[in-house]
């Protein structure tokens, strides 16, 4: 009787394990989710991240920069969004933008959103500056 129990128990610890690892962990979905990113003074820029479908490997996108000396205003910028996968783990997915702003005298911006908190920004030939984001 003892034996039963422990080869019972045995196959219930090799079910749970089965079952534990057979799941594939998929990262979280940001998209169709605006997110404003700020340094310690204020907002720097807000964006809406797209929905990419299998297919897609750029999407159009209309964001709001938002001007250094006065953070309440803010002028709209469009670029083209890439979805990248990560080069270390294939279920962690980031954003990158590289745009020639209008409004800034034709200045380069780059910018590669790590959701869901960070966002690395460089305009011109500066180097990259760090924002922290949130959903909003």
């Amino acid at each position: 009787m003892n034996e039963v129990m422990t080869n019972y128990n045995l196959i219930k610890i090799l079910l749970f394990f089965i079952l534990v690892f057979s799941f594939e962990a998929d990262s979280k979905t940001y998209e169709k989710k605006n997110f404003i990113c700020a340094d310690e003074i204020g907002p720097v820029i807000e964006f809406l991240v797209p929905s990419f479908d299998k297919d897609s490997v750029k999407i159009d996108l209309v964001f709001k920069l938002f001007y250094s000396d006065d953070r309440k205003l803010y002028h709209n910028e469009s670029g083209a969004m890439f979805k990248k996968s990560s080069p270390i783990d294939s279920s962690y997915s980031y954003y990158k933008v590289e745009t020639i702003l209008a409004n800034e005298e034709s200045l380069n911006l780059v910018f590669e959103f790590f959701p869901p908190s960070t966002l690395m920004l460089k305009k011109g030939k500066g180097m990259f500056k760090t924002l922290a984001c949130w959903n909003h």
